[in-house]
């Protein structure tokens, strides 16, 4: 994802002029505006009815989610205090929220008893509190009037001086088992989400018409395409996942869940424009969703605008500040901005936020050594995840010369990776079945490298050709690998090994043209510079391409494993100015290995 500028953090108060229109537009009376739903207690019997529990607090929080005047708090910033029994002044401050509301849900059969309090966060004082036992045949009329005696005890005055009900019936089995598999979506496994698909699908046979399901089921089958979670071919999953969502729009065009599911299958294949219409779909329903707001800033970025990839990451942090795609994208993007002091402000020593950030400061900083350190130390922490492997391949990989280490660290994902490196032409080899406009664009990239790197660059045209990089002016996110602009780089490389020099240059020089069209003070040359003095060679500027080089040694940014993935690191190595060069490095690397105890390797080594 990319970075974001400064607008209101959580917990800031916003400007004066801000702050007066409220006052001007609400009466002298009005209630408290902003509100956290945290996860309801299941006071049934059987523990595994957690997950109604959790449904019915997530649909009263998107029901109050549909009020203009009132600020709700997103589902998992208030669900990271599920079981946590936290003083709710503690909460109200930590979500930046006025009130608070809680409950229990106890099922029992056809029956269920529904217990709700609203709490002022100052005082600790019950605005407003009531129990419900209803029938299980209409749940969501409870909500709708549930969120009904919430809004008259916040004295919030609608816009359009009603609040929105519910316009939607289904069978309670269907809707039973679409909770099931939308708590089994967010756990984010391969085995919860092949579990998923099959509760949607059995949701669907109850009551073909109920258009949640049916998007619900496409947003499962996408993220168990082999790109995420799964090893379902990217078109076919795709494909699936599209008639899904075609049988949801026909019920209900306007239905947020199925705007963002879209959003992902756009993404997936690099249709970024496409993907920010429907976010922006998305978020007509479901303004709280942090995350789509961190998907708005990768799809802005991917187009190369920066400046409002970066206010939609802050608009993201602001509105689900304790959402860790949000949160970490956040950190990643402050820490990356030598903003150390802002990233350590919002976590607690001995947390795994506390190591993710201090890892990310480490990287800004150039301190290689201690990015090992700390994930060394965050895997102690109980609930430590995937990242601190994942993390510590990449630490081993690109910054400490020990790529066989690092790849027994990383994810079964990085395997097509390492294989371009190790071994290019097997690589090569695997792809060869897949037609090109099918490959994902990591996989893209992962070809074009390996077609770079074993000296097979005659198919490289057939690879890129519908991308159009000869004729194109914008070349999409800089910073990441597998974008546009490093397809260029690649591609334009490979003209040349073909003896195409002046294509190579044409493509390379475009290319060089669009950094500048789309420069911005968020963009880093760590992100780019490898590629960017790749194209300086091809372009016929090899004195650049050694300045990028300079400076982005003097600020750490220069990391050993490039040296092996981009060929034109060889061709430069003939220069006096560039073995000086290597040999800071060379220097740079010894005494990052020395602090943890490692022998020294030669950069022509690894």
């Amino acid at each position: 994802f990319a970075a974001p500028p400064d607008t209101l953090a959580v917990g800031d108060h916003p400007p004066a002029d801000a702050a007066t229109a409220t006052a001007v537009n609400s009466d002298a009376d009005a209630g408290p505006r902003s509100i956290a739903v945290l996860p309801f207690v299941n006071m049934s019997n059987d523990a595994d009815q957690e997950y109604f529990s959790d449904g019915i607090s997530e649909e009263l929080l998107n029901a109050l989610a549909q009020i203009r005047e009132l600020r709700v708090a997103a589902r998992t910033s208030s669900f990271a205090f599920k079981g946590q029994n936290q003083d709710i002044s503690t909460i109200g401050e930590q979500l930046n929220v006025e009130t608070v509301l809680e409950g229990s849900v106890r099922r029992s059969g056809k029956r269920v008893r529904i217990t709700a309090q609203l709490i002022n966060v100052d005082d600790g004082y019950h605005l407003w509190s009531n129990t419900y036992d209803r029938d299980l045949v209409d749940i969501f009329a409870v909500q709708d009037e549930i969120s009904a005696a919430i809004v008259e005890a916040l004295r919030v005055h609608l816009t359009d001086g009603e609040l929105p009900t519910a316009d939607k019936t289904v069978d309670i089995a269907a809707y039973n088992l679409y909770l099931q598999a939308r708590h089994n979506v967010r756990s984010r496994t391969r085995e919860s989400l092949e579990l998923a698909v099959k509760q949607y699908q059995q949701a669907l046979d109850i009551d073909p018409g109920y258009a949640p399901a049916w998007a619900g089921k496409a947003l499962a089958t996408q993220l168990l395409d082999e790109t995420n979670y799964g090893d379902t071919p990217l078109p076919e999953a795709a494909r699936l996942a599209q008639a899904y969502l075609d049988r949801a729009f026909a019920i209900d065009a306007d239905l947020g869940e199925a705007h963002a599911a879209q959003a992902l299958v756009f993404m997936g294949h690099g249709q970024y424009r496409d993907a920010l219409v429907s976010i922006e779909r998305a978020l007509e329903s479901l303004p709280n969703e942090g995350v789509l707001y961190a998907w708005k800033s990768q799809c802005l970025a991917e187009q190369g605008q920066y400046g409002d990839a970066s206010d939609a990451l802050e608009k993201a942090f602001m509105v689900e500040p304790l959402h860790y795609v949000v949160r970490r994208n956040w950190m990643n993007r402050r820490a990356g901005l030598g903003d150390a002091d802002a990233v350590r402000a919002v976590t607690t020593p001995g947390t795994l936020d506390y190591y993710y950030a201090e890892w990310a400061i480490a990287w800004s900083e150039g301190r290689w050594s201690d990015m090992y350190l700390l994930l060394d130390e965050a895997d102690k922490v109980p609930e430590a995840s995937s990242w601190v492997d994942y993390n510590k391949g990449v630490t081993l990989w690109f910054m400490l010369g020990e790529l066989e280490r690092g790849q027994a660290e990383m994810p079964s994902v990085f395997g097509q990776l390492y294989r371009a490196i190790s071994t290019p032409s097997e690589a090569l080899a695997a792809f060869v079945p897949i037609e090109p406009a099918a490959l994902a664009v990591e996989q893209r990239a992962i070809v074009l490298l390996a077609m770079a790197r074993s000296g097979q660059c005659a198919g490289a045209g057939e690879v890129v050709g519908h991308l159009g990089l000869e004729t194109r002016d914008d070349f999409g996110d800089i910073t990441s690998w597998a974008s546009l602009f490093d397809n260029a780089a690649w591609y334009a490389w490979c003209l040349r090994e073909n003896g195409e020099t002046d294509r190579a240059r044409a493509v390379a020089e475009k290319a060089m043209a669009y950094t500048e069209q789309v420069a911005h003070e968020s963009l880093l040359l760590r992100d780019y510079g490898d590629s960017y003095s790749l194209l300086q060679v091809v372009s016929g500027d090899p004195d650049g391409a050694a300045d990028t080089v300079r400076t982005m040694l003097e600020h750490d940014w220069l990391y050993p494993i490039y040296l092996v993935v981009y060929p034109h690191y060889a061709e430069l190595a003939k220069r006096e100015d560039f073995q000086q060069l290597l040999a800071g490095l060379q220097q740079k690397l010894d005494n990052e290995r020395q602090k943890l105890g490692w022998p020294p390797k030669a950069l022509e080594d690894i």
